[in-house]
């Protein structure tokens, strides 16, 4: 690792990004010397005299394996596959949303690990644009969380996911659950939830000091107050322990204003789907992620158990026919299922024509076998 970003500083680029997806494990160290260390590589730390405008991103945490997974890619290039093109959207919360993902895919057994020392904002895609607010709820999926429902309740990952901005205290301004913030220029003198004096980091400045990321704040702050006092107490361990993780990850951003405001708008829509979770919305999940940019398809089939159920039943169908060929097959039949997918999204958010489109895809694996 050392030789190739020897080999990349020579070229001087702004911004240096390596990806290594490797199962960081040893299979000699039981052989050289018993007790020589954890499983996995080592942690690998950037060189203070190099560092700058570099990010290396591993598969998983220092000392610990990573999974193969089942279907062609291990859990974490899927998840990477996954967001790396979402255009606009920052590294780092790209890199959150894959380990979100990866740590749901391994039931918590695997977690990316990152180092970097990127300036500014970067995209893997496009330019980075300018967050726009989160939309307000109706009044019906403001309802208190259902105490029927919250025995099987999911604090989903942290990236993802939504929170008091500081403590998690009750809310200080209403007792209304309103996720919208004002598309509009906020006074600097505005407060957030936490108190601006005392040793701050570069991101609690950045807020302190910016009258639209404070608003943000207590918007989080009010809202995660109130889902957290309706939810049961091993819930509200869970929710805390995830917004103490987002936290860290909120201030990941420094003092870039661009991307604390989407943390907290991813934040803020996390909180809205466990309203809407809570208020009846689809349990099963398909495939693939709901989180991060979803086409209308992919949304309707997200909101929809039917549709998810019906997705699932293919992916299952394709993986098992995928296993059984050859591998100049398994490439035709990837390029099939991929245009297969391009014609189902031309459906758009109509569920009908999604349903049509999986089962008839369904019924072509049964009769090729």
């Amino acid at each position: 690792l050392d030789k190739l970003l020897e080999l990349v500083d020579s070229a001087a680029p702004k911004v240096k990004i390596v990806i290594l997806d490797s199962c960081r494990d040893n299979p000699l160290t039981r052989q050289l010397t018993r007790g020589a260390g954890t499983r996995g590589l080592a942690r690998i730390d950037l060189d203070a005299s190099s560092a700058k405008g570099t990010l290396i991103a591993f598969s998983t945490a220092p000392g610990s394996v990573a999974q193969d997974g089942s279907g062609r890619n291990s859990p974490f290039t899927t998840a990477l596959l996954a967001h790396m093109e979402t255009p606009g959207l920052d590294i780092r919360q790209m890199f959150g949303q894959v380990r979100a993902d990866v740590d749901q895919s391994t039931q918590g057994s695997q977690t990316p690990w990152v180092n970097e020392a990127i300036i500014g904002s970067f995209a893997m895609s496009g330019k980075m644009e300018t967050p726009q607010p989160v939309k307000a709820i109706g009044a019906t999926a403001l309802a208190p969380v259902d105490q029927s429902t919250q025995g099987s309740a999911d604090i989903a990952p942290a990236a993802t996911t939504g929170g008091d901005a500081q403590t998690g205290s009750a809310p200080q301004q209403n007792a209304a659950l309103d996720f919208a913030v004002p598309d509009r220029t906020i006074p600097a003198s505005v407060a957030p939830s936490f108190p601006c004096n005392g040793r701050l980091n570069p991101t609690e400045n950045a807020i302190c000091q910016d009258g639209s990321l404070a608003t943000l704040d207590q918007t989080l702050s009010s809202a995660y107050g109130m889902i957290n006092s309706a939810l049961p107490k091993d819930l509200q361990a869970k929710l805390k322990a995830n917004q103490t993780a987002w936290r860290a990850q909120r201030d990941e951003c420094g003092g870039d204003a661009a991307c604390i405001g989407v943390s907290y708008r991813q934040r803020l829509a996390f909180l809205k789907s466990l309203v809407d979770k809570a208020a009846g919305t689809p349990s099963v999940s398909p495939s693939f992620p709901c989180g991060g940019r979803l086409n209308p398809s992919e949304r309707a089939i997200c909101q929809s158990d039917t549709l998810a159920r019906l997705d699932l039943a293919l992916d299952n169908v394709f993986k098992a026919r995928f296993r059984s060929l050859q591998k100049a097959d398994q490439v035709a039949l990837s390029a099939n299922q991929t245009a297969w997918r391009t014609n189902r999204d031309r459906c758009g958010a109509t569920a009908s024509c999604i349903e049509a489109a999986y089962r008839q895809r369904l019924n072509y694996f049964q009769s090729q076998q």
